[in-house]
């Protein structure tokens, strides 16, 4: 599957379509799509590894779901999570990979 698909995926998740529906988009399988929302909660960081915002300035960050516009990147990031993550799980995830 390429970035495209998964950005795609994510995509879906913040209109709230089912997994069922998004894996005939996407022509994968159901489980593909199980498999990668359960990756996402596990390690919402990797989310931000696909085009999901855009940086304007220096304090603007833009969310490409919807257009809103965020004053700092961790912001935009956590709004780019509530698009299909429950408001508190959002808030609270870390954002960045573990350091090994």
């Amino acid at each position: 599957m390429t970035n495209e698909d998964f950005l795609f995926i994510v995509w879906c998740w913040s209109r709230g379509l089912p997994s069922n529906t998004i894996a005939r988009g996407v022509k994968c399988t159901h489980q593909i799509v199980v498999d990668y929302r359960r990756l996402v909660y596990k390690e919402p960081y990797r989310v931000f590894e696909l085009p999901v915002m855009v940086k304007r300035s220096e304090r603007k960050y833009l969310c490409r779901f919807c257009g809103g516009v965020e004053p700092s990147e961790i912001g935009c990031k956590r709004h780019i999570l509530k698009h299909f993550m429950p408001l508190e799980y959002a808030k609270q995830v870390s954002l960045k990979p573990p350091d090994y």
